[in-house]
């Protein structure tokens, strides 16, 4: 039988990926590329913006695999990662479906480049900062996860 998560649990599991997406949002808002126009520089702050939010909102993927520090796109509950989500509130659904289905475990250098690449140069964002800002989701035998399945680690 599995045990919700008390939210002071669902915190300690969630605070990694809010600091590192805290983390990565802070710098590339301070970077701001040269060779930018100003369509792209506002595509940028926008979708910089829906980050911070969806860092607020703390709705991120579960690792439901064996597998360690491994990025996830899409969990099994539909919940998105930090890119996906990105994809996802800029209209670009069938993208985020096709890297789920294609890549769903992948980093963002191994993902479909002819899926990813287009939307990527309207996003403000380079290939680099997204794979900066996707984090790795720990797994569900993680010591805080783990907490919320199975026996207390305090």
């Amino acid at each position: 039988m599995t045990r919700r998560c008390s939210p002071m649990r669902r915190w300690l599991i969630d605070l990694p990926t809010r600091i590192h997406l805290w983390s990565a949002e802070l710098q590339i808002r301070h970077r701001s590329p040269s060779d930018a126009d100003a369509d792209a520089l506002q595509a940028r702050r926008d979708n910089l913006d829906v980050l911070r939010e969806y860092r607020k909102n703390r709705q991120y993927p579960r690792n439901d695999t064996e597998l360690p520090s491994t990025p996830y796109f899409v969990d099994t509950d539909g919940r998105h990662c930090a890119v996906a989500h990105l994809m996802r509130a800029s209209g670009h659904h069938d993208e985020v479906r096709r890297i789920a289905a294609t890549a769903n475990l992948a980093r963002i250098d191994a993902m479909d480049p002819v899926i990813l690449a287009p939307w990527a140069r309207r996003s403000g964002l380079s290939k680099r900062e997204l794979a900066r800002i996707q984090p790795t989701m720990p797994t569900r035998t993680s010591r805080f996860s783990a907490s919320c399945s199975g026996p207390r680690w305090y």
